[in-house]
Order: structure tokens, then sequence, then C-alpha cells
């Protein structure tokens, strides 16, 4: 077995013993945000703003020719619920599961379609999902003795996309350039609460909205290569209004990053990046939100590349809460095409101490597992 073989496997040991921590789906309050939606940056720590350009416009100039760029993939998620079990005497005897929810959601597919010129100038136009609202929970709630009292269906539906206009020019040749964009949003989320009770005398709740959205923004991003083995980057996208309530919004967003190309006998790359969310001007209850990502790149061949990523990521319902994440995937190029997978994966375990009541109704419950598994697949065609 050759070396290449060897550091594959380690690699995917080192992922599946180092999962780390993922808070409860921010779909209950303003969506959760979908990140990176290639394959490739996906598999890089979920880094954008080197890798993907309705994030990040001004890489619009970075290949000459045409491109297109098709992804799509699927989002597990998983929650296990455990309420104590206490004897006569008020001794704990054992933990019981209450809920245990396993859902598959899709993930819409992004087009990106771009070309650059001859001229220094680049065009692109992208549409992609940026908020998902999709969770589902269905759980039984039960007393101290494992008695049924009521069932709960939680769901919410729904996606935001976006639809970027972009266009770029290169101020000083492989050195500078600058993009400018505008953002068009639109979008539903639909939610639905009932609860059955199992005692004919209480009265079963059921309640639900459904809200359009729609808004505009603008976003400006910024690529410069100071160093031959150093490339920068920097993007800030306006804040958008979608509709009549104000947890509907998207906060301003602004973020840097760095990328490393180090000598080495197989290429490779780094890649660092750090992103602000202004949340808390969205509402007053949210945490701003501070994103960390690193990124890494080996290239086994001319057709092959290994990725791996690290993510930490606050949460703007909590700051006690971050995300922290791990990353891998493979990408593989054939004449002019090139095929990316990255998948993400998340495991938290947490007691019902660690957030408000009120959310996810945490009554009763003393232990939370959440977990979550993205999947991402693109292609890439250049001409």
């Amino acid at each position: 077995m050759n070396k290449k073989v060897y550091a594959i496997i380690i690699f995917l040991f080192l992922y599946f013993s180092l999962l780390g921590g993922y808070t409860l789906p921010e779909s209950s309050a303003s969506g959760e945000c979908v990140g990176a939606v290639t394959g490739k940056f996906t598999a890089l720590g979920s880094t954008v703003i080197l890798g993907e350009e309705w994030t990040n416009p001004a890489l619009l100039i970075r290949t000459p020719g045409l491109k297109v760029v098709i992804g799509g993939g699927l989002i597990k998620s998983g929650e296990r619920r455990k309420k104590s079990i206490f004897d006569s005497f008020d001794n704990r005897i054992g933990d019981v599961t209450v809920a245990d929810n396993s859902f598959v959601f899709s993930e819409p597919t992004c087009i990106s379609v771009s070309y650059t010129s001859h001229l220094n100038f680049g065009l692109g136009i992208n549409v992609l999902p940026v908020l998902n609202f999709d969770y589902r929970y269905l759980r039984e709630a039960r007393d101290d003795f494992y008695v049924l009292k009521e069932t709960i269906l939680d769901e919410g539906k729904g996606k935001l996309y976006l639809t970027n206009i972009g266009i770029a020019y290169e101020l000083l040749e492989e050195k500078l350039s600058i993009g400018f964009g505008f953002n068009l949003y639109s979008g539903k989320r639909e939610w639905e609460y009932s609860k059955n009770y199992t005692d004919p005398f209480q009265t079963d709740i059921k309640e639900g909205f459904s809200r359009t959205l729609a808004g505009n923004g603008a976003i400006f991003g910024i690529h410069a290569q100071p160093l031959t083995r150093v490339k920068l980057g920097g993007f800030m996208s306006t804040k958008a209004n979608l509709g009549d309530y104000r947890e509907d919004n998207i906060p301003l967003m602004m973020g840097s990053g760095i990328k490393i190309i180090p000598p080495n006998i197989f290429p490779a790359l780094f890649i660092i990046e750090a992103i602000f969310e202004r949340w808390n001007e969205v509402d007053d209850d949210y945490e701003d939100v501070i994103k960390l990502h690193l990124g890494v790149e080996h290239e086994f061949s001319p057709a092959f590349s290994g990725r791996f990523g690290f993510g930490y990521e606050t949460s703007y319902l909590s700051k006690d809460m971050p995300k922290v994440f791990f990353t891998f995937g493979f990408g593989f190029e054939k004449s002019r095409y090139a095929f990316d997978t990255g998948i993400k994966l998340c495991r938290f375990n947490f007691s019902g101490d660690d957030i408000l009541m009120e959310q996810r109704d945490m009554e009763g419950v003393t232990k939370v597992e959440e977990s979550l598994i993205k999947l991402m697949l693109s292609i890439t065609y250049r001409r």
C-alpha cells in the first residue's frame, strides 16, 4: 500500500474521530445560513471569500473564458432528546429517549455562469440558496413515569434564494482586482406547530404562518496577490430588508481571507478566513456572529486533490453554544471538467439547562444530542 493511500486513510480517521459541536437548528429563528454551496469549498472548511464569486465578485476575473458551475446536495439532520427517570424514592435510575428524529432535506441546485474577457473584465450571474428554513421535529412528550401526554409537530419549510449579478475589473494584472454585485433575494417561509393531547378534555393546538420574502442589496469584493504564493480577499454586503418582520432580514456582512501556497513537492494550499455578521442589528435579542474557517488542499496528482477543513461559528441565538465542524472532500479534473465533493459533519451533546425553555419546548428534557451531515456535489465546465 503506497503512501498516498495511507494518507487518505489517516485523513478519514482524523475526521471521524474529531467530530465537533453543532447547536440547535437556527431555522426556528431567522433561518440557517447555507454557507458554501460548491463541493470544493464545502470541503475546504466552508470557505467562501477566496472561493465563491457570489461572496466576492472580484473573483470573476480569475479564470479567462467561460465557466459554468452546477451544484446540489443533501442535508441529514438528527436530534435525540432524553429525560431522566426516577423511582418512587426520587432516585435517578436512568434516561429514556422521548424524541428521536432524523430527516433528509435536499439542498437546491446552485447555478453559476461567468465570463472573463481579454479586456480584463469579468461578468457573472449566480442563483443559489442563502437561507434555509427546513426543519421537522415530530416528538412525544411524556411525564416522569414515561406516560405519553402529548405529541408535538414543529415544522418549517422554505428557502431564500439569491440571484447575484456581478462585474469585476482587474486594476493591476495578476495583482489587484475589484468587483461589485447586485443581490436580488426571493423566497418563501412557512411554519406549522401543532400539539395533540392524549387527554380528551384538553384542546389541541394548531398554529402557523406563511410569508413571501423579497429584497435587494449590494456587495463589494476585492482580490489581491501581493506575493507569488500569497493571495488576499475581502468583501462587504449590505443589509437586506426582506419583509414586514425584522427577523426576516439579512444582516450586514463583511470578511477577509488569505490563501497561502507553500512550496511543496505535491502542490498544496491553505485558506484562512474570518467573517462578521451583524445580527444584533436585525433583532435586539440576537447576537452578532463571528465565523472562522480553515481549509487545506493537497494535490496528490494533477487530476486528483484531497481537501479538509475546520470551522468555528458563533450562533445568533446564543453565544454560549458555538458550532464547531469538520469538513472533507475530494476533487477530480479531466479535460475541461472538474468534479468536486464536500462533506460537513457536526455533532454536539448538551443539557436542557443550556438554552431557554421556550426554544424547542425543552421542559423536562435533561439531555439533547444534535447531529448534522451535509453533502455537496458540484460540476464545473471551463472553456
